[in-house]
């Protein structure tokens, strides 16, 4: 990502953070009395849970990589930090990819360990995804909870199910891609013009390149990864915990604001609609999802917190967005200083 980018992507940030606190006020969410009934242990309370979940994924990647490289928890946190800094301030989500790279070179990984381990990382939580989806769909199809949303009652099963078939499709696509080099070169081909609209220096020949190569890569290592199954199954236990916790952060916010007990049902409610507000916002593809995360959370939740609902998105948008944006900046910018300020060995 360069500077450019960089400068745009900031402003575009700005611009789209006033126009968010413009909405909220409009539609009375925001307010100085909100504000003001937040505590800062609030605040501490649900930060410390994103930073848990951050961990965790840390962790999960940790094994990934240790099955082939010496790879410390310190590098995969910060890897994982600054990787979740890039997808903050970028429309695209594969933007964390430069500043995870960034990282782990920092750390002394090869960049052909960095690709081994990315692309081992998409193939085993893929994977883990298609399960996990497939099972609770069928769970929550028995159980059979459904949910009101702006007048519209569904069953909440479609969520997961929409997840089952989004991983499944991708990981098949990817699959059949990396195989068939007929329908590989006329893909990448057709990808390169799209991108070519948005990027006039790309280069053909490069980029088919590039991509054939770690398409190369994902067959490879989806072999490995079949061959040798066992090596997987801790980090596709651990991810699939991952996928369950990272979703509830609206309910954290929630029995932090209310002070109300943890309750089974009132989780699952909380779980499926928090997987609904992630697909509605990524349909839009604005940097953090500004304006369209507060708009789709106040749809998606309002008939569930009722009155809680100003209290609860703040919370939940300040500390799953703009502290950790804040937060992983300034990691970042520690560790750029680090390198520069490294003495030179003579």
């Amino acid at each position: 990502m360069n500077k450019k980018k960089i400068i745009v992507n900031i402003i575009t940030i700005l611009l789209l953070s006033l126009l968010t606190i413009f909405y909220l006020k409009k539609a009375s969410i925001l307010s100085i009395q909100t504000l003001l009934s937040i505590k800062i242990e609030h605040y501490i309370i649900v930060l410390l849970w994103v930073y848990f979940c951050y961990f965790f994924i840390s962790f999960c990647e940790k094994l990934v990589y240790s099955t082939f490289c010496i790879y410390p928890l310190k590098s995969a946190i910060k890897t994982t930090l600054l990787g979740a800094l890039g997808s903050a301030v970028s429309p695209l989500k594969s933007a964390h990819f430069p500043l995870k790279v960034y990282a782990q070179s920092n750390s002394g990984l090869a960049l052909n360990q960095t690709l081994t381990g990315i692309t081992k990382c998409q193939i085993i939580f893929s994977l883990t995804s298609i399960i996990v989806y497939a099972i609770l769909s069928i769970v929550f199809a028995i159980l059979g909870i459904k949910e009101t949303i702006q007048g519209i009652t569904f069953p909440l099963f479609l969520t997961t199910t929409i997840g089952f078939a989004t991983n499944l499709f991708v990981f098949v696509f990817l699959l059949v891609l990396s195989k068939n080099q007929r329908l590989q070169k006329s893909t990448l081909l057709c990808g390169y013009y799209l991108l070519k609209v948005f990027k006039k220096g790309l280069k053909r020949e490069e980029f088919i390149s590039k991509k054939s190569q770690r398409l190369l890569l994902f067959n490879e290592q989806t072999k490995a990864i079949f061959s040798n199954i066992k090596s997987i199954i801790l980090p596709s236990i651990l991810y699939a915990f991952y996928m369950i916790i990272s979703a509830l952060s609206p309910y954290i916010c929630y029995l932090t604001i209310t002070q109300n007990t943890f309750n089974f049902i009132s989780c699952i409610n909380f779980y499926l609609l928090s997987l609904s507000a992630i697909y509605l916002t990524n349909i839009i593809p604005v940097p953090g999802g500004c304006v369209v995360a507060e708009y789709v959370f106040s749809v998606v939740f309002s008939s569930l917190l009722g009155d809680n609902l100003s209290q609860i998105l703040l919370l939940w948008r300040v500390c799953t967005y703009y502290l950790p944006v804040i937060i992983n900046f300034i990691i970042f910018l520690i560790s750029s200083l680090k390198i520069k300020i490294k003495p030179i060995k003579t």
